[in-house]
């Protein structure tokens, strides 16, 4: 969500309440929440969350590749392998 997003007060009933005014916390329980294990609420502004939404692309992308090629695990490491290496 943008940092610029407006704070509209409890008892404000004119402002209407939009996207823009969503913090992470409001998304997080809406009923995307309730999707499964593949929902990961990111800020790209903030970077809230980039490392997991990495970590979970990329161990997404591993399992489909070691599906099609299961003797092929070298292009793929362990995504905790990767990071003690940097």
């Amino acid at each position: 969500m943008r940092s610029s997003k407006k704070k509209i007060e409890e008892d404000d009933l004119i402002t209407e309440h939009t996207k823009a005014n969503y913090s992470l916390e409001e998304w997080k329980r809406t009923w995307m929440n309730r999707m499964g294990d593949n929902v990961l609420f990111i800020s790209a502004l903030n970077k809230d969350n980039i490392e997991d939404f990495k970590k979970k692309v990329y161990n997404t992308v591993r399992k489909i590749h070691l599906s099609r090629f299961p003797y092929n695990n070298l292009l793929y490491p362990e995504y905790e392998e990767i990071e003690e290496k940097e």
